[in-house]
């Protein structure tokens, strides 16, 4: 749960983090995958920090390939990524690969 630091103060609880920079990275489309490179430099610019600054990193990243492109080009200490627990996906979920039978071809 995200909130201000005043809306914890009022409510009594502690503040056990703070965010400390953002970014928005556009990138060709073609490299969509590593626009996460991108805006985590830029938010450790911001802040004045490296990468080894950073005790612990949670990353989320929708595709087992793309999170390994994101951390071979931060170089990042695979140790400290998503200590307790992450998640990918294989593909679209299986769900959504549904071919309903209409009777109407090309449907």
């Amino acid at each position: 749960m995200m909130m201000s630091e005043a809306k914890a103060q009022e409510l009594d609880l502690p503040v056990l983090a703070r965010i400390r920079a953002f970014a928005s990275v556009g990138v060709d489309p073609a490299l969509m995958g590593i626009a996460p490179v991108y805006a985590t430099r830029r938010c450790l610019e911001r802040v004045g920090w490296q990468l080894a600054d950073v005790d612990l990193i949670e990353a989320n990243e929708a595709f087992a390939a793309q999170a390994l492109s994101v951390g071979k080009m931060l170089e990042w200490d695979e140790r400290r990524v998503n200590v307790n627990g992450g998640a990918i996906a294989l593909g679209p979920s299986i769900g959504r690969i549904r071919l309903p039978d209409s009777g109407v071809a090309g449907a």
